[in-house]
């Protein structure tokens, strides 16, 4: 994966369906890109970074995103990860879209993308730095399959807020720690991977007391509406289409709840739903190989042709075009 960092994501089809998160909609399953068969795409082969790619690197990754050349040409359509993914930025600023929302991060802030999210990155600007962190459950399971280690970070969910600031006064143990498991990675890959865990559940249990201390913002009625009414198109996209069954799903009306979400977000509720379907189609057609049709119906569009003027509509693009090179539509 490519958000202000190199991250690439765990390889879906050798994994077991019980390591595999739930998807944001709809339960249809579907491929994601093989980590290696994503590097040969994004990545061209280089001496700079052939120290990267150490064996099982799909289990495992980290990255000083200075030391990789063209960073900032490395942009990414919508996708979705196994993986959890983590930056940690000391200079510059970088944006990506998750989910449906568009994120910035500055220096002394963090950014999580959870596995099984939705993402995609659009731009990079020059002047990156930092870490980064790909890993997915199982290595942090371990080899005594310490199933607690995959539950214990709320902020790894996909509900949960995914920029973390880190106080100047605290983010000394990340400046610490980060290059020294970095090192490790680029020198001895995973073959000492209990030291690899070790430096990784440290990072987590210090960002797990930092997001428990995070303070909450007061919301108020529109906003908490708001917040229920995204949070439902992501797990019933493929069935509701219609704002009026949305409003009846939170009982409330469909004018109140047009008024809310354009009170909180200066969007009107059908354009969220079909921003959604957009994500979602972008990513079906990037990373799978089902028909358009198919595409159509898993995103709650039964009329093919409806469907693909809605994705004109939106992006400019047939979803035939976007097909064929998702890399130049990024918009």
């Amino acid at each position: 994966m490519w958000v202000g960092m190199i991250i690439l994501p765990y390889p879906n089809s050798n994994a077991p369906m019980s390591h595999q998160p739930p998807h944001l909609y709809g339960d249809t399953p579907v491929n994601t890109y093989r980590t290696r068969k994503f590097k040969d795409r994004f990545i061209q082969s280089a001496p700079e970074t052939a120290h990267l790619f150490k064996p099982q690197f799909e289990q495992f990754f980290c990255l000083q995103i200075e030391a990789v050349p063209n960073f900032s040409n490395l942009l990414l359509p919508p996708t979705r990860e196994l993986a959890h993914s983590l930056v940690f930025l000391t200079a510059g600023r970088y944006t990506a879209k998750i989910g449906l929302d568009e994120f910035s991060i500055g220096p002394n802030q963090l950014l999580t993308i959870p596995a099984g999210q939705v993402y995609s990155v659009e731009q990079i600007p020059e002047g990156l730095c930092g870490f980064s962190l790909h890993f997915h459950n199982d290595f942090l399971a371990g080899p005594f399959h310490r199933k607690e280690a995959q539950t214990a970070f709320e902020f790894l969910k996909l509900w949960s807020d995914p920029i973390l600031d880190i106080p100047e006064t605290e983010d000394g143990f990340l400046r610490d720690l980060l290059p020294h498991l970095y090192r490790e990675f680029r020198e001895n890959g995973l073959a000492r991977a209990d030291l690899l865990r070790s430096y990784l559940l440290s990072i987590l249990y210090e960002l797990r007391y930092l997001h428990l201390n995070k303070p909450q913002p007061e919301l108020n009625a529109a906003a908490r509406l708001t917040n229920r009414f995204k949070g439902l198109i992501f797990s019933q996209l493929k069935e509701k289409q219609r704002v009026q069954e949305f409003a009846e799903m939170l009982s409330v009306s469909p004018n109140h709840l047009n008024k809310a979400v354009r009170t909180t977000t200066g969007i009107s509720p059908s354009v969220w739903i079909d921003r959604a379907c957009i994500m979602e189609a972008k990513y079906l057609l990037y990373q799978t190989q089902m028909s358009i049709s198919d595409i159509a119906l898993e995103v709650g569009h039964t009329d093919q042709s409806y469907f693909s003027r809605m994705f004109k509509k939106y992006t400019g693009s047939t979803p035939s075009h976007y097909r064929q090179s998702p890399e130049s539509i990024l918009a």
